[in-house]
């Protein structure tokens, strides 16, 4: 009977945080930085030559499939090789 009226919390997904108590709802990882486990208080930051949508569980390099950053510029792979 000690579980009568418990209500569990819920852990945050990928791409969002929480950081206080109490609260009802989590964050978005702001553009930039990213989450990829559940449950977190804090976004990791993108790695360099990489980056992130808001709310995002991953970073990328920005660019398309078949494409690379360079100089903040997408280079499409040329041929024979593939990204």
């Amino acid at each position: 009977m000690a579980n009568v009226g418990k209500v569990d919390c819920t852990k945050c997904p990928g791409g969002q945080y929480q950081s206080s108590l109490g609260q009802t709802a989590c964050t978005d990882c702001s553009a930039g930085r990213y989450q990829d486990l559940e449950g977190a208080t804090s976004c990791k930051l993108c790695d360099t030559g990489t980056t992130s949508a808001a709310g995002s569980p991953v970073c990328n390099n920005g660019c398309d499939p078949g494409a690379y950053l360079l100089d903040k510029d997408c280079i499409l792979c040329p041929r024979g090789k593939v990204r």
